[in-house]
């Protein structure tokens, strides 16, 4: 049978954004008390999945973004997928590393809607960055708010 393992969760109450903003969102979270603040389908998390801002995907063939812009929020979303290979392999003693950083996709969200798409796995780290849209006719006032799980499948 497929193994499915939810490697990534906002928190309950999402990620808040504000018009003409963004965030890293998968640095946020990580790390102390705040780690509790996700939810979790599954009862033993594994910590070494994230690594600095981003997510080890390394040991899966695939992963599955799923994300959702709120029907509460005032403007559209987009969340921009990176992935990385670290050229780490060289040896211990080179210390430098050398990272590649490439765009996997640009997603775009307006409220109320929601995103679920698979991706067979590129590289070693995904990390994920979400904007919120500024309009050049009106300034949104309030707030953005979205929900972003990553799983990985083997």
């Amino acid at each position: 049978m497929a193994k499915n393992r939810l490697l990534f969760s906002t928190p309950v109450n999402g990620v808040s954004l504000r018009p003409g903003t963004s965030e890293l969102i998968t640095g946020r979270h990580h790390g102390g008390g705040d780690h509790h603040g996700h939810h979790h389908h599954h009862r033993k998390h594994h910590h070494d999945h994230h690594r600095g801002g981003g997510i080890d995907v390394r040991e899966f063939e695939t992963i599955r973004v799923v994300a959702e812009n709120r029907r509460t929020s005032v403007s559209p979303v987009y969340l921009v997928l990176l992935v990385s290979g670290r050229g780490e392999r060289e040896g211990k003693e080179c210390r430098s590393r050398h990272v590649q950083e490439f765009r996997l996709a640009k997603i775009r969200l307006v409220p109320g809607q929601s995103f679920s798409q698979s991706y067979r796995v590129p590289g070693e780290v995904l990390s994920i960055v979400a904007y919120a849209a500024r309009s050049k006719r009106s300034c949104y006032r309030g707030l953005d708010t979205i929900d972003v799980a990553v799983f990985g499948h083997k």
